[in-house]
């Protein structure tokens, strides 16, 4: 008999137990799914030479060898990026480079340029990369082919920038391109934001949201970050009346979901757990020992939520009168 409540089942589709954080990509145009998993493949992770300071590629979810490397539960594919990166220590990187000049410039009995110590420093950087065992990151989205929805499970704009810029290099045998950029989100939230923190006990009802005790204020070349502080204290009131805008604060959606939402709608320290028990149970109850289908039944929960949760954030306006 198998253990639910083993972390290392949950993991086997979901690099962390439950969504933590999520950028929303919109994706007008279909995909052709059986192209699509022949430009994953095409680009399936390599192993990084010892020489090489980086190697990614799409990989299955985990490596049981259970799962192909696009798994489909009902609407939701899963998508996993592996970027393995070696990174010389900086101290070590400029001993050597020291070093290698100073030699270098003995050899011609004259001193380098800038762009000759550039080439003396990459030569040392890339003799170095093998002494540097290469740190591992995962990466992961779920496409929603209903809604044609990424859910790009990240809170790091360019950490979502590079992602997708490798899911574009699979579609491009389709002739699709994911318009994205880190310029693609603007904050377009931090007037409503801002209108919710100051008058927090009066939000509207319809959006199903109540304000945390943490938050970050901003003003042009100025910044506070406020945590465990309800929104009427008087260090909330003081960068409010200084006109610092909400750039993100802890939200409570539907009573028992947390989260923190900045105004370019990022989301993130997603807390759903709660929330998701006794969906969780009942998948559990159903499944009894079939491992593969509580791994299914339990994405199922956490994504749809997951998907509730951003299209409640997205529809959040962009100006609120409270």
């Amino acid at each position: 008999y198998y253990n639910t409540n083993s972390q290392d089942i949950q993991e086997m589709l979901l690099n962390q137990s439950s969504p933590r954080k999520a950028i929303v990509v919109d994706m007008s145009m279909p995909i052709d799914k059986e192209k699509f998993v022949d430009g994953l493949k095409s680009l399936a992770f390599k192993e990084c030479g010892k020489n090489s300071e980086e190697s990614w590629g799409f990989v299955p979810p985990d490596d049981s060898g259970s799962w192909d490397i696009l798994p489909t539960i009902e609407q939701y594919w899963v998508l996993t990026l592996r970027r393995d990166r070696r990174i010389p220590g900086k101290s070590r990187l400029a001993r050597e480079r020291h070093i290698a000049i100073k030699k270098r410039e003995a050899e011609l009995s004259k001193r380098l340029t800038k762009d000759e110590k550039d080439a003396v420093t990459e030569a040392v950087k890339k003799n170095l990369l093998q002494f540097y065992p290469p740190d591992e990151t995962i990466m992961q989205a779920v496409y929603a082919s209903t809604s044609r929805k990424l859910y790009v499970l990240e809170s790091s704009l360019p950490k979502a920038k590079y992602f997708v810029d490798k899911i574009d290099r699979a579609l491009k045998p389709q002739n699709t391109t994911i318009s994205f950029s880190e310029d693609s989100l603007k904050p377009v939230l931090d007037e409503t934001l801002t209108s919710w923190v100051h008058h927090s006990t009066k939000l509207p009802s319809e959006y199903g949201f109540e304000v945390g005790r943490s938050m970050r204020l901003e003003s042009e070349g100025n910044s506070a970050v406020l945590s465990g502080q309800d929104s009427d204290t008087a260090d909330v009131r003081e960068h409010l009346h200084a006109n610092k805008r909400v750039s993100s604060v802890a939200l409570t959606w539907k009573d028992n979901v947390d989260f923190t939402l900045s105004s370019k709608r990022i989301i993130s320290a997603i807390d759903m757990k709660k929330f998701c028990g006794e969906s969780l149970k009942s998948v559990k109850a159903e499944c009894q020992e079939d491992i593969r289908a509580y791994e299914q039944g339990t994405l199922l929960v956490y994504i749809s939520t997951l998907e509730d949760l951003c299209d409640a954030v997205y529809s959040i306006p962009s100006e609120l009168d409270v």
